[in-house]
């Protein structure tokens, strides 16, 4: 027994080696902590299966040729090839499907095909390294033999579990030999080292500093929940990268919330802080789907307000909706800033797609029509962070506001078709073809635990702003 856990030993590390990758050694192996642990893992597993499972006679067979570990190391070309043989095989044999529901006669078929094929690969890889180095080729073709037979000797069901065991290992085995390798990466700077000022460097330079371009209105409803502060620091810290920017934050309140005040307070932007509260019988109930009812109406309406109040011709600037539950990348707003009168793009993660996007002509850049899946005949089928509009239009187009009365999933429709045509869009960000825009929508958290304490009239948030 004690031989037999040294053949199980050396093979099995040698058969973690090939699977690994060709560049890594034994000597790597057992010194990377992750490698080392499931190398040992794999080993103990396949030792204690063959122990348990292998008849005497198969045992025996190997059992006087593996003398010294030294083995361990012996990772030569010869041994890889030859383990890379038996590693098929017995992958060969992981991967055929479910051995249990096969018939006993196409099992011993399948036996028979395998040993022909296995002897002829023996055969042939014996015949290449015969004259190059026949003692160490024959201790390894012999414990290779040995992990064959005992493999073939064993009932379905062990072969299965020993498969599965060897492949889970194996697998872990390759992710952390990927790992090691990595541990050398150097630190990337994020501007160059070279004294020569380059585009990527002026731009970095001029990151949320104001310049010649428009100002970007960034209307922003938001209501009290658990993640309303962490999804406005979110956005917060987005839009202090982008130049010429003014956040209009509207709250679904009575009055303004200390919260909201001293979050907008702290950001650093330039903002507007106002509140106006849906009525009572718009509102969505505390068990009623978001589709229910249409949100943000009365928040959105507010802001067109205050902006046709506070602004006039010679403001130059473009309205864009950005709602809290979005993630947006600086690059978007590049693209804002060129919209001449409603521009578009597209959106990630919504309409049940991976993108949902207007189709621009390549050569005028015209927009087309749209990809959207879901309620396609909506005559503008696009998600409210897909588009701009210009100041001037917003100001010329005095009556143009969102509605309750409407159909669910028509509030882009509603507005954009009081302010334009379909023939009028522009289609942006590199003719729709770049996603800078998400709908990720931050997932509500579990806090059954919290609502106990609660009404123990206790909280863990007591005193704290979360």
């Amino acid at each position: 027994m004690h031989h037999f856990a040294r053949i199980s030993d050396c093979a099995c590390t040698r058969l973690s080696i090939i699977f690994a990758g060709p560049q890594l050694c034994a000597p790597q192996i057992l010194n990377c902590n992750g490698l080392a642990q499931e190398a040992r893992l794999l080993r103990i597993r396949i030792h204690a299966y063959l122990t348990s499972s292998v008849s005497s006679a198969t045992l025996r067979c190997g059992l006087s040729y593996c003398k010294s570990s030294s083995l361990y190391f012996f990772c030569t070309r010869r041994f890889f090839r030859l383990n890379t043989y038996v590693l098929k095989c017995l992958y060969r044999r992981c991967t055929r499907g479910d051995l249990a529901k096969e018939s006993e006669r196409e099992r011993e078929r399948e036996r028979k095909a395998y040993v022909r094929s296995d002897s002829l690969q023996a055969g042939n890889c014996l015949g290449q390294m015969l004259f190059n180095d026949f003692l160490p080729f024959l201790f390894d073709l012999l414990i290779a033999s040995s992990l064959l037979l005992a493999y073939r000797f064993t009932d379905c069901k062990a072969q299965e579990e020993l498969c599965r065991m060897t492949r889970d290992s194996l697998e872990a085995i390759r992710a952390a030999s990927v790992a090691c390798k990595n541990i050398n990466e150097p630190v990337h700077m994020p501007m160059p080292t070279s004294a020569k000022i380059c585009d990527a460097v002026t731009e970095y330079n001029e990151i949320g500093k104001p310049n010649d371009g428009p100002t970007i209105y960034a209307i922003t409803p938001t209501f009290t929940r658990p993640v309303q502060k962490a999804e406005l620091t979110r956005l917060s810290q987005t839009f202090l990268l982008v130049p010429n920017f003014h956040w209009i934050v509207v709250e679904d309140s009575i009055k303004k919330t200390p919260l909201v005040t001293n979050l907008l307070a702290s950001s650093g932007l330039t903002y507007t802080h106002i509140n106006a509260p849906t009525p009572p019988h718009y509102k969505l109930g505390k068990n009623d789907p978001n589709w229910k009812k249409p949100r943000g109406v009365e928040q959105r309406n507010a802001a067109l307000r205050w902006i046709r109040n506070n602004l006039n011709e010679s403001h130059n600037g473009v309205i864009y909706f950005a709602d809290d539950d979005n993630t947006y990348s600086r690059f978007l707003f590049k693209e804002i800033a060129k919209v001449k009168r409603v521009g578009v793009w597209p959106v990630g993660l919504v309409g049940g797609l991976m993108v949902e996007r207007p189709i621009c002509d390549k050569a005028t850049g015209k927009v087309t029509g749209f990809n959207a899946v879901w309620k396609p005949d909506r005559p503008f089928p696009i998600d409210m962070a897909g588009f701009g509009i210009n100041l001037k239009v917003i100001l010329e187009k005095k009556d143009a506001l969102f509605a309750y009365e409407i159909q669910s999933g028509f509030q882009e429709s509603e507005i954009l078709k009081q302010v334009t045509h379909r023939d009028e869009l522009e289609g942006l960000a590199d003719g729709c073809s770049k996603v800078y825009v998400w709908h990720t929508r931050t997932q509500p958290p579990v806090l059954n635990t919290e609502t106990l304490l609660i009404k123990k009239g206790k909280s863990s948030n007591q005193g704290i702003e979360v």
